[in-house]
């Protein structure tokens, strides 16, 4: 399968740099891309490297080899494939003596700072026996000292870090020299980098054998993704009015560093020790690209210089505006409302770039984060929490400005899941012409039934709305008082809100007398194959735009019919 979408391009992870040649690892298929530097106004075209043949590939990122690891009775016969430029060079085979494979099995291929090399790990397949870890360049096999999880890398002076479901633990020596909560995000010659996260956001820590220290983000900021090499941490950012950076650090250091304007929306890859992460952005003018410590590597997605984009805070509210041309041209303002609550939305190529096709349809955007939004402080997430009438009309006060300062005369909203929850109430203040609600909460009472048995969820829900089994039906006063015209874009698979329940809600409206219409597409909760993501991508353009063409057209009939007679 080609990578021929942002959708596709949003599931690759790199794993080399060669030359000017990224080589990246596609989730959705399992296959092998290369990319080389073209020119920043041009899109990138990705090549699939051919693993045909392969019967076990293993990659590491940052080391620029395939290998193809055959385990046969007592030998390991590996074959070692160097990236170059044009793809794959020729095989360097060799076999090496390994455990039995009646006893042991393949599960993964680590750093080994203290050689210099890269370990196999051997688990075993039984509980009684030991995991071996296997010298890939001089054969040398030893048993793995008593650690809690799999083992990950092992520092320049011989510690072992471990990786398991309830956290991280090093050994050295026999011993445990530490443990703690968290996943390895990325893995130095002296030091990982641990990530732990909930509903309020993330938190990241620098773990060496001498114990853990917290990575502190300047004042103002959330640190969203980390990662590192041995004389760089790389950060990606976001600030309530300064938007998103990227912050550099060395390892040695305390203190962040701003590495330049605003970057979008970005994802920040740990590419071993030796090599500086690699960070993807995405944004509505910037279109997508690759940052490399060889230069800008251009995405699937164009450089936009035509439109502006504009950080703004009205009524205190963090909240991207954006348009084509100057000055924009107003006529008809769509609010994007995020799903979450606890997440954000800023500068992003979302949807696969659905935005920009509704900017080049005549629209300007308001992308806003209502109070409840995570990652700028617990004040601002906080203070949504049993009181979402009064976030929801702050998040009216926002868009009444905007409209006001931008002499916009029509104002639409889009909300996606819970978004569309907020955005059905919104409604009631802001007299939009329609409100597009994907993968829709309409009856919170229904969300918190549909996943009432698990006791985190109950009390993320009782923290923030004070739901319990059996209270109001929210869904039925939504259907009731939303003014405008609502079109329900549900997915048949929806995983995370009842197809049934919002079916349900849309028969309620209609049965009220409201205009709702319900657009079913495939897919869960959110698509998980390119096929299903094209398919509501298009469903939510037509929703927004063609809509409006078709309205305006109808009009136009009308007004002619009427001047006739």
């Amino acid at each position: 399968m080609p990578v021929e979408s942002l959708f596709e391009e949003d599931h690759l992870v790199p794993l080399a740099l060669v030359g000017s040649t990224l080589f990246t690892f596609s989730q959705l298929d399992g296959c092998l891309y290369r990319i080389s530097t073209q020119g920043q106004d041009e899109p990138g075209g990705y090549e699939q490297i051919l693993l045909s043949g392969f019967l076990a590939p293993f990659c590491v990122p940052g080391h620029p080899f395939v290998y193809d690891l055959i385990h046969d009775s007592v030998t390991l016969t590996v074959r070692e494939f160097p990236l170059v430029a044009t793809g794959l060079g020729q095989p360097l085979e060799r076999a090496i003596p390994s455990p039995s494979n009646q006893t042991h099995r393949i599960v993964s291929l680590i750093p080994d700072a203290e050689e210099a090399t890269l370990r196999v790990v051997f688990e075993s397949l039984t509980a009684a026996g030991d995991t071996l870890l296997l010298d890939l360049g001089c054969g040398d096999l030893r048993p793995v000292a008593p650690s809690h999880g799999a083992p990950k890398c092992i520092f320049a002076d011989g510690t072992l870090v471990a990786e398991s479901e309830v956290g991280w633990s090093m050994v050295r020596d026999g011993n445990s020299v530490g443990h703690g909560a968290g996943l390895i995000v990325a893995a130095a010659s002296e030091f990982v980098v641990i990530k732990r996260s909930n509903k309020s956001g993330a938190r990241f820590s620098v773990v060496r054998g001498a114990g853990e220290a917290e990575i502190v983000a300047p004042p103002g900021w959330s640190l969203i993704s980390v990662a590192a090499s041995d004389t760089r941490i790389t950060a990606y950012g976001i600030h309530a009015e300064k938007g998103q950076h990227l912050l550099h650090m060395d390892p040695c250091d305390d203190c962040f560093t701003l590495a330049e304007a605003q970057c979008g929306t970005s994802q920040v890859f740990a590419m071993g020790a030796a090599a500086d992460p690699v960070i993807r952005s995405t944004g509505l003018a910037i279109g997508s690209c690759w940052r490399t410590q060889r230069g800008l590597i251009a995405g699937i997605a164009a450089v936009r210089r035509e439109l502006t984009v504009s950080q703004i805070t009205p009524a205190g509210l963090p909240c991207v505006y954006v348009h084509a041309g100057r000055p924009p041209r107003g006529q008809e303002l769509v609010v994007c409302l995020h799903g979450g609550p606890d997440s954000h939305e800023l500068d992003d190529l979302r949807y696969g770039g659905t935005y920009r096709t509704v900017i080049d349809a005549g629209f300007d955007l308001l992308i806003i984060n209502y109070p409840g939004s995570a990652g700028f402080g617990s004040d601002f997430q906080e203070r949504a929490w049993l009181n979402w009438q009064a976030a929801i009309r702050e998040t009216a006060k926002a868009v009444a400005e905007v409209m006001a300062t931008r002499r916009t005369p029509e104002v639409s909203i889009f909300g996606v899941s819970f978004g569309a929850w907020v955005g059905l109430q919104l409604a009631e203040h802001v007299e939009p012409r329609q409100v597009v609600a994907m993968s829709p909460i309409i009856n919170l009472q229904d969300h918190l039934q549909l996943h009432g048995d698990e006791p985190e969820f109950r009390r993320w829900a009782a923290v923030r709305f004070g739901l319990t089994a059996g209270g109001p039906d929210d869904g039925e006063q939504h259907t009731r008082k939303c003014p405008a015209r609502v079109v329900v874009i549900a997915p048949d698979e929806d995983e995370v809100v009842l197809p049934s329940s919002t079916r349900r809600s849309t028969d309620r409206a209609t049965g009220h007398g409201r205009e709702w219409s319900l657009v079913p597409v495939p897919g869960h909760h959110y698509p998980r194959t390119s096929a299903a993501a094209e398919h509501r991508w298009a469903s939510l353009v037509n929703a927004i735009v063609q809509r409006r063409d078709s309205n305006a057209r109808a009009f136009s009939a009308i007004d002619a019919s009427t001047g006739s007679s």
